[in-house]
């Protein structure tokens, strides 16, 4: 196995255990003001973030990139493509109600009298 691999698998592993080990000692810091629930959702929000960065880091790595004018080019003419299908299939727009119930009562400069 490559160095990186190590290194991956060992940080995977540390970082489950320091979870783990804050689960079981949750009275660690008495001053954190979070429930369980919102501890629970930044830690797997923060290992998402984690995990993703390794994996970057390692396809970055490892990825023979062609030239970054190629990327732009083909990154163009991609988001070019998509465009003109959202503009076939969605003529009109999504018609998404974006205003909160307390926007609905406030008139704006758009709305008609």
């Amino acid at each position: 196995m490559e160095t990186i691999f190590w290194i991956l698998i060992i940080s995977v592993i540390v970082f489950i255990f320091l979870g783990a080990w804050g689960l079981k000692f949750p009275r660690a810091g008495k001053d954190w003001g979070k429930d369980r629930q919102e501890t629970m959702s930044m830690v797997f929000s923060m290992s998402i973030f984690l995990m993703f960065f390794l994996l970057l880091w390692y396809v970055i790595g490892i990825v023979d990139w062609p030239p970054a004018m190629d990327l732009i080019i083909w990154g163009s003419a991609i988001t070019f493509f998509l465009l003109i299908l959202a503009a076939i299939f969605l003529p009109k727009g999504t018609k998404l109600n974006l205003k909160s119930k307390k926007d609905k009562n406030i008139k704006t400069a758009d709305d008609d009298d």
